[in-house]
């Protein structure tokens, strides 16, 4: 058994604001992880943090880019439990993703459509979302009851997963390096 990490945040962006608002929700972002201190995150977001409208599929930083800038990001980091097949998939599918970077992009209108609820066929075009639930749909770890473009980053508080950490995410490594310690031999 292995694990993997869903990072859901509220970076209070003036796009993230209005998707929070729109859905009602909590979090108005999500990225996935292979590692516990989310070195190896991914997601499809803003490929400039100044500048919004354009996205792509993105190796995110939780000390850079948005996150570094908007330093009062509330999030949930959620660890799901996996089997080494499971955990190979995602890995496989990111990894296809990376390798092809070039021919995805943010679905801008996957949020005309998710705001109008139909679902969005495209195999290249991504919402944060919807790029997770590819993964997760992709590795057999679940399957939701929704189209994926329709899933919004709440969804996925609904998981079989625990709750690893909330709280401010510039905290998230050193309170995981605190918990290490403290569970460490005496």
């Amino acid at each position: 058994m292995k694990d993997i990490y869903l990072l859901l945040s509220r970076p209070g962006t003036v796009v993230g604001n209005a998707i929070k608002l729109y859905t009602g929700g909590e979090w108005s972002h999500v990225s996935i992880a292979l590692d516990e201190n989310l070195k190896e995150l991914y997601s499809f977001s803003r490929k400039y943090k100044w500048y919004p409208f354009i996205g792509a599929f993105m190796d995110e930083d939780i000390e850079d880019g948005v996150f570094g800038v908007k330093t009062e990001t509330q999030c949930m980091v959620l660890k799901v439990k996996v089997t080494d097949e499971q955990y190979a998939l995602v890995e496989d599918i990111i990894n296809r993703f990376r390798a092809n970077r070039h021919a995805y992009g943010y679905s801008i209108l996957g949020l005309i459509y998710f705001i109008l609820g139909v679902p969005r066929y495209n195999n290249y075009k991504y919402t944060c979302s919807g790029f997770v639930t590819h993964v997760i749909e992709g590795a057999k770890i679940a399957k939701f009851e929704k189209h994926g473009s329709l899933i919004q980053p709440d969804d996925f508080m609904h998981l079989d997963a625990e709750v690893a950490y909330q709280g401010l995410l510039r905290n998230y490594r050193s309170s995981r390096k605190w918990t290490q310690r403290r569970m460490g031999p005496a």
